[in-house]
C-alpha cells in the first residue's frame, strides 16, 4: 500500500525507537490518583514504594504520603483521575517499549493502487475529480497552520481561525488542526494520481508547516499536549491528522511518517495520558451530559469507535510497531462490543452506548485492521456481523447511512424527514472503506464492490457541489438537497478524502491478476504476471453501456495473467457476453471468441495477453423499484425509489398534499420539505428539541454482553410539532399507477441517457440523483392506495404513526353514510369474521367514533391515522392497540 523501499522502513524505526530509560516518569507533588487502587503498603521513601509497584504487573502508578508512609499502588480502571493532595506525590511506571514491526498475520489476496491510474477527461470520475481540486483550494495554507504555529508559541500567526477549527462548545478553541487533516486528505489524493496542480505546492507548504511545529519528543498536534484526553482531540483531531499525513505519504512525502511515528512514540507511551484513557468498562457511564465540561476524561462523548483508527492506520503503515497495535487492542477495544456484533444484536448498532452514530462504521475499518494485525477470529466475526447489520436495517436502497448522531434510529426506521436526518456523507466514506478491505480479503465476492459503487455514485458524487465551492454533510432523499459549506465538516473532510481516491476503485491487483470492479473509462499501470502492463478501460458509464477493455502496452512480447472483470449483480440479464479479440502482438493470426459470466460475479480471464487484445462487452442496467418500509410513510400511499442499475433517481415534479385515495378530494400545489432550518448545528439540519414520546414493542434486541431484553424496548424520535409543521411529510410527488413495482410499465425514456418520463403523467419526470443540486426532488415518490374497501384495521406504529386505515365505498357515486364500527385497541377478529374489541384495553369509543366521523362521513374517501394522541387517555400503555373501522355507504 505505501511504497517505501524497505531500507527506508527500517531506518525511519531504527531513528523512532529510542529506548526509555527510568522506569517511572517524574514525581508530581501535591496530587494523587484516584478510583484505581489495588493495595496500600508501607514504603519508606518513593523510591521503595515504586520498587513495590514494579513487583507487581498490574500496577501502573503509585501515590507517596512521607507522613503516613503510605503506598498506594494503582491499576488500570476508567475510573482512574488524578486529584490534588497536599503532602502526596504520584508518579506513572514507564510504559515498556515495543517497538518491533508491526506483523501481520492475515494477508490481503489483492492491493490497490495508490498511484498509476489515469482518469480518461470524459469520465464523470474525471469531471468530479477535477471539481475536487477546486474545492481544495479555497483552503489558505496559513489558515490550515494557524493552531500548530499558536501552539508553538507565535502569537499572532499569519492565517485565520474560522470553520471547525473555531467550532463547537469551547469557540474560539475547536477541533484545532482538524481541517488541515482535511486538507492533506484531500490533496495527498489528488497529488498521487496528479502533481501538476497548484495542491502540489500546497500540500508540501502544510506537511512543512507542521514539521517546523513538532516538539522535540516528537509531539506534532495543533491543540496543546496537555488537551490530548480532552473533548474530542483524541479521537476525532488525532485521526483527521493521522489520515492526512499517511495520504501526504503516499503523494510524496515519506517525511510525513516519519513525523506520525514519532509523534504516536510519544502518544503510545505517554502514561500520564493514557491512563486516563480506557474506553467505559463494559458500556458503563461515565458522564451525564454528551459534550464534555473542561477537565473531563478521554472519550467522554463517546466516540471511542472513531479514535481507536488512528492506532490502526499506523499499525499497517510502512512504520508500524507492535506498540501500535497494542495500544489500540487494550485501550480501544470494546470486546463487549465486538461480541455483540458478532452475534448480530441490533442494539449493538442503534443503542450502542453511548453514542449511537455512523461513526462506529469507522470503528468497524479499524477492527478490520486489527483482525488483519493479530488474526484473532473474534474481530472478522464482528466485522461479518456488523456488515450484515448495517446491511439489512441501516442503508438506504441508493446506499446512504440511515443513522445518525442526536436521534433515535430504530432498526428499519429509514427517516426521511431532514430534521430527522440520514446519509451522512461521512458514514457512507466509512462504509465504502470497509467494503474495500473485504473486498481486498474475498475480491472475488462482487457484492463489496456493489457497496462500493453505490455508495460512490449515489452519496459521494451527489453531496458534491458541481461549482467546487463546498460539499454537503447530509444526502436528503426528500424535498432538496442539504446546503453545500466549505467550512472544514467531518463530512467535507471524508468526502474531499473519497473524492481525491477516486481511481483507487476502479482496479485491484496482486501480481497474478487484475481486477475490473467500477466502469470508468481510464488507464492503469500495474506490474502483472512478470511485465508492465497499460490496461485501457474506454467506456461512458453510467451514460452508455458499452464497455472495451484494451492491453494498450505490455512490456514484454507477451504475459500470462488473469483479467477479473466484474458482471455486476444490478444487471437485467443472468449472464454477460465477453467478446475476445487477438491484437496484433500476438504470434498467431488475429481471432475472436465469446465467453459469458454469471450476474454478481467476476469472469476470470486466464490467458496470455498481448498488445492489442481486447474484451468487448455491453452491461445491462435496467429500471428496478423498490418500495419503502420506513418512518415517513404516507397515509393510504405506498411509497418506492427507481434506480438504474447502481443509478438512484430522483422524481421532479409538482408537489402535492397526498391524500387517501383518488377523489377523496382535490389536490393543492404545496412546497417541498425544506433543506436548512435556522438554528442548525454547523448548518447541516440538526434543528429543534426533540422528544422520545412512543414506545415499540416487539423482537427482542440485546445490550452490554449479548443479554437479550425482553420485552423490547424501541424508541421512536420525533420532531416537536413545530418542526414538523414546518416539514410535512404528507407532501409528495404522487404516481398514479396500479402498480408501483412494475416500472417498466409506467416509466419510459426520456430525451437524455438517464431522464425517464412517467406515462400519463408528463410533467413528473426522473433523472440521476447526483446530477441534482438545489432543485426540488423526492428519492421516493408517493403512489396511491385504491383503499381497503368499506372495513380497514392499522396497528399502530408499524411502520410509524402515519399508519392509517383507508377506506373508500365500495360502489361508484356513493359515500360514507354510516359508521357501523369504530374502536382504537387490542381487536380480535377480522374485516371478513367481524371485529371485537377488549374487554378492557379500548380507548373511549364515543371520542373513537367521533374522529372517525370527521374524517370520513359524506365523502366517497378517507384516511384515519392510527395515531394514540387523538384516543388519550391511553387505554393501556406500552401494548401495541389497533385502529379497527367499519363503514357502510349511500
Amino acid at each position: 500500500f505505501f511504497p517505501l523501499p524497505r531500507e527506508m522502513i527500517v531506518l525511519l524505526l531504527l531513528f523512532a525507537g529510542l529506548c526509555a530509560g527510568e522506569p517511572f516518569g517524574p514525581t508530581h507533588p501535591d496530587q494523587a490518583v484516584t478510583g484505581a487502587l489495588l493495595s496500600t503498603v508501607k514504603a519508606g521513601s518513593v523510591a521503595s514504594c515504586q520498587s513495590a509497584c514494579l513487583q507487581d504487573n498490574r500496577c501502573i502508578s503509585i501515590n507517596f504520603k512521607p507522613s503516613t508512609s503510605a503506598c498506594d499502588l494503582n491499576g488500570w480502571s476508567s475510573n482512574y483521575t488524578v486529584v490534588p493532595a497536599p503532602g502526596t506525590s504520584y508518579s506513572v511506571r514507564t510504559i515498556p517499549r515495543n517497538d518491533a514491526p508491526a506483523d501481520p498475520k492475515i494477508k490481503y489476496l489483492v492491493d490497490v493502487p495508490v498511484r498509476d491510474v489515469t482518469l480518461a477527461a470524459a469520465s464523470l470520475f474525471a469531471q468530479r475529480f477535477a471539481i475536487n481540486i477546486k474545492y481544495l483550494l479555497q483552503f489558505p495554507t496559513d489558515d490550515l497552520l494557524y493552531w500548530f504555529r499558536k501552539r508553538v508559541g507565535q502569537p499572532n500567526p499569519p492565517g485565520q481561525n474560522w470553520g471547525w477549527d473555531n467550532d463547537g462548545p469551547d469557540q474560539p478553541y475547536g477541533l484545532r488542526g482538524s481541517i488541515a487533516g482535511l486538507f492533506m486528505m484531500g490533496a495527498g489524493g489528488v497529488v498521487r494520481w496528479d502533481n501538476s496542480t497548484e495542491l502540489t505546492q500546497r500540500l508540501a507548504t502544510v506537511v512543512g508547516g507542521i514539521a517546523q511545529c513538532m516538539e522535540s519528543d516528537g509531539y506534532l498536534m495543533a491543540f496543546p499536549r496537555n488537551e490530548t484526553i480532552y473533548h474530542e482531540n483524541p479521537d476525532y483531531v488525532m485521526s483527521w491528522v493521522t489520515h492526512g499525513l499517511l495520504e501526504a505519504s503516499l503523494a510524496g512525502h515519506p517525511e510525513a511518517l516519519h513525523m506520525l511515528r514519532r509523534h504516536f512514540d510519544w502518544f503510545n507511551y505517554a502514561g500520564d495520558v493514557l491512563t486516563q484513557f480506557l474506553p467505559p468498562a463494559g458500556g458503563a457511564d461515565l458522564t451525564s451530559t454528551p459534550w464534555p465540561k473542561p477537565g473531563t476524561k478521554g472519550h467522554v462523548i463517546y466516540l471511542i469507535y472513531q479514535g481507536i483508527i488512528h492506532n490502526t492506520r499506523m499499525a499497517t503503515s510502512p512504520v508500524g510497531t507492535q506498540r501500535d497495535v497494542e495500544l489500540a487492542a487494550t485501550h480501544y477495544a470494546e470486546r463487549w462490543w465486538l461480541q455483540q456484533l458478532a452475534a448480530q444484536n441490533v442494539s449493538g448498532v442503534w443503542q450502542r452506548h453511548f453514542f449511537p452514530h455512523n461513526y462506529e462504521i469507522t470503528g468497524l475499518e479499524a477492527y478490520f485492521d486489527l483482525y488483519v494485525l493479530t488474526g484473532d477470529p473474534l474481530y472478522l466475526q464482528a466485522m461479518e456481523g456488523a456488515w450484515a447489520l448495517f446491511r439489512n436495517y441501516w442503508i438506504h436502497v441508493g446506499g446512504s447511512i440511515a443513522i445518525n448522531e442526536f436521534h433515535a434510529y430504530p432498526p428499519g426506521s429509514y427517516s426521511l424527514l431532514n430534521s430527522i436526518p440520514t446519509g451522512e456523507l461521512c458514514g457512507s466514506s466509512f462504509w465504502l472503506r470497509l467494503n474495500q478491505r473485504f473486498h481486498r480479503l474475498r475480491p472475488t465476492e462482487e457484492i463489496y464492490t456493489a457497496e462500493i459503487e453505490r455508495s460512490l455514485l449515489n452519496i459521494v458524487l451527489a453531496n458534491q457541489a458541481t461549482d467546487g465551492k463546498g460539499i454537503r454533510y447530509f444526502a436528503h432523499l426528500d424535498g432538496s438537497k442539504n446546503t453545500p459549506t466549505n467550512i472544514g465538516s467531518c463530512c467535507e473532510s471524508q468526502g474531499t478524502r473519497t473524492l481525491g481516491a477516486l481511481p483507487e476503485f476502479i482496479y485491484s491487483h496482486n501480481s497474478t491478476s487484475v481486477l475490473v470492479n467500477l466502469f470508468q473509462a481510464s488507464n492503469i499501470t500495474v506490474e502483472v504476471g512478470g511485465a508492465t502492463l497499460l490496461l485501457q478501460q474506454i467506456t461512458l458509464f453510467p451514460y452508455a453501456n458499452h464497455v472495451t477493455l484494451r492491453v494498450a502496452g505490455l512490456s514484454a512480447a507477451a504475459a500470462e495473467f488473469t483479467l477479473y472483470i466484474r458482471v455486476p449483480s444490478w444487471s437485467m440479464q443472468p449472464s454477460t457476453t465477453f467478446t475476445l479479440s487477438s491484437g496484433s502482438g500476438a504470434t498467431q493470426e488475429s481471432e475472436t471468441s465469446t465467453v459469458s459470466g454469471l450476474r454478481g460475479s467476476y469472469l476470470g480471464l486466464q490467458r496470455t495477453w498481448h498488445a492489442g487484445d481486447t474484451v468487448d462487452f455491453d452491461l445491462s442496467p435496467g429500471l428496478s423499484a423498490y418500495l419503502y418500509n420506513g418512518t415517513s410513510t404516507i397515509p393510504c400511499h405506498q411509497r418506492a425509489a427507481v434506480m438504474y442499475g447502481p443509478v438512484l433517481l430522483a422524481a421532479q415534479g409538482p408537489w402535492s398534499t397526498c391524500v387517501a385515495t383518488a377523489g377523496a378530494s382535490g389536490k393543492k400545489t404545496r412546497v417541498p420539505p425544506s433543506a436548512t432550518r435556522a438554528g442548525c448545528r454547523h448548518g447541516h439540519g440538526l434543528c429543534g428539541r426533540t422528544h422520545m414520546h412512543r414506545l415499540y414493542h416487539g423482537a427482542a434486541v440485546s445490550q452490554g454482553h449479548g443479554d437479550q431484553l425482553s420485552p423490547a424496548t424501541w424508541y421512536r424520535d420525533f420532531a416537536t410539532p413545530q418542526a414538523l409543521a414546518a416539514e410535512d411529510d404528507a407532501a409528495c410527488i404522487s404516481i398514479d399507477v396500479s402498480d408501483p413495482l412494475d416500472v417498466a410499465a409506467w416509466l419510459v425514456p426520456g430525451a437524455a441517457p438517464l431522464q425517464f418520463t412517467v406515462k400519463n403523467q408528463p410533467d413528473v419526470s426522473f433523472r440521476p440523483y447526483f446530477e441534482l443540486q438545489a432543485e426540488n426532488f423526492t428519492v421516493y415518490p408517493a403512489f396511491p392506495s385504491q383503499g381497503s374497501g368499506e372495513c380497514s384495521i392499522v396497528t399502530e406504529n408499524y411502520p410509524t404513526e402515519n399508519a392509517a386505515v383507508c377506506l373508500s365505498c365500495n360502489t361508484a357515486g356513493q359515500v360514507i353514510h354510516d359508521i357501523t364500527f369504530a374502536r382504537f385497541g387490542v381487536i380480535s377478529g377480522s374485516c371478513s369474521s367481524g371485529l371485537q374489541p377488549h374487554a378492557t384495553c379500548q380507548a373511549n369509543a364515543t371520542l373513537v367514533h367521533n374522529v372517525v366521523a370527521k374524517e370520513c362521513m359524506g365523502k366517497p374517501a378517507c384516511s384515519v391515522t392510527a395515531d394514540y394522541h387523538q384516543f388519550l387517555p391511553d387505554p393501556c400503555p406500552g401494548v401495541y392497540k389497533q385502529l379497527a373501522v367499519q363503514v357502510s355507504c349511500a
